[in-house]
């Protein structure tokens, strides 16, 4: 029997893609790496009614990286905490893998969201940034801060996950499609645990 992939068996493997064939679909005509980026959301837990601290992070990547744009996703009951509600910008802290970052910005996807979306009552953030070679790093990438529900009960276990689009990318300066193929097929999840 072969071993489960990330690709193959999202429940064991922790692969947290919404909708890997979204994935599988363009990087079917690329070949697999050995090894690449992997892309990790942490375990966090967080009272009632308080912010929940949720941090995206790379390895494998170190100084091989120079842009990424990936949606994150969360139970619609969760809301991110905002630093300019009028453009849905979401609030977030820059990991030392961002340590020669360019530009970075993160956004609430908070109307027209996708079917997909809707239906498994998914909220989604976008975070994206860009660097002037591959000079992103492993480690924390972005610091979110989610809002607990003031009602959830302890013991309630929230998942974090991820969702592709077409223009999505964790990319090299070489844009070697292989390379991104290997991060968004190794993307696992985190959860908020509520205390």
């Amino acid at each position: 029997k072969p071993p489960i992939t990330p690709f193959t068996n999202q429940a064991e493997s922790g692969y947290a893609m919404l909708n890997p064939e979204a994935v599988n679909e363009k990087f079917k005509d690329y070949p697999d790496l050995d090894s690449g980026p992997e892309i990790y959301l942490s375990n966090t837990t967080a009272k009632a009614g308080e912010l929940a601290k949720v941090t995206l992070s790379v390895k494998n990547a170190d100084l091989q990286w120079n842009m990424c744009g990936i949606h994150v996703t969360y139970p619609e009951v969760l809301k991110p905490e905002l630093s300019d509600p009028a453009e849905n910008r979401v609030r977030f802290d820059k990991g030392e893998a961002l340590e020669a970052a360019s530009a970075s910005i993160c956004m609430e996807w908070a109307e027209n969201r996708e079917p997909m979306l809707e239906k498994n009552k998914k909220g989604c953030l976008f975070f994206t940034t860009m660097f002037s070679d591959n000079q992103g790093m492993d480690g924390d990438i972005a610091t979110f801060y989610l809002k607990v529900p003031d009602n959830a009960q302890s013991g309630a276990v929230y998942d974090l996950g991820y969702f592709f689009l077409e223009t999505d990318m964790f990319s090299n300066m070489q844009n070697i499609p292989s390379f991104s193929k290997y991060a968004f097929t190794h993307m696992y999840g985190g959860t908020i645990t509520v205390e």
